[in-house]
C-alpha cells in the first residue's frame, strides 16, 4: 500500500521574484488551497540565509522553506545567486496528470524558470510493519 506521492521540481535559471516573502506564500496558499484542495496546518516557516562571505562562496543565500499540510509537506530552497529553486512537495491526496499540470502552471507563472525538470510522482515507501 502507498501512502503518498512525492513531487520534485528542480528549477534553473529562475527569473520571477524568488526572494519576495509574500510572492512565496502566496505560491504556497494557492498551491495548496486551490490546486491540491489541502488545508495549511500553522504557519508556513521562513529561513533567510542573509548574504555573508561563507554563504555567498557557497550559493546558500536565499529561503529554505517548509509547508506543513494535511498529512503532507512542501519544502522550497532557493538560491538567490544562482537562480535556482528546488521544490517538493510530499502529498497523500490523489495526483493525477491534471493536478502536475496545474503545478507546473504555477510554478512556471511564479518562478519564471528558463529550464525546469519534474519527473513523474514518485509512490512514497510503504509503511514499515
Amino acid at each position: 500500500m502507498t501512502f503518498g506521492s512525492l513531487l520534485i521540481f528542480d528549477l534553473e535559471n529562475c527569473n520571477g521574484h524568488i526572494d519576495d516573502k509574500d510572492l512565496l506564500q502566496s505560491f504556497i496558499n494557492e498551491l495548496v488551497i486551490d490546486i491540491m484542495k489541502m488545508k495549511i496546518i500553522g504557519e508556513t516557516q521562513f529561513a533567510y540565509f542573509e548574504p555573508n562571505e561563507f554563504n555567498i562562496k557557497n550559493d546558500l543565500v536565499g529561503f529554505s522553506i517548509t509547508t506543513i499540510i494535511s498529512l503532507s509537506s512542501i519544502t522550497i530552497h532557493i538560491c538567490d545567486l544562482s537562480k535556482k529553486a528546488y521544490i517538493d512537495i510530499f502529498t497523500c491526496c490523489a495526483i493525477n496528470e491534471e493536478m502536475v499540470a496545474k503545478i507546473k502552471e504555477l510554478i512556471i507563472k511564479v518562478f519564471n524558470p528558463i529550464f525546469s525538470l519534474s519527473p513523474q510522482p514518485l509512490p512514497a515507501p510503504s509503511p514499515r510493519a
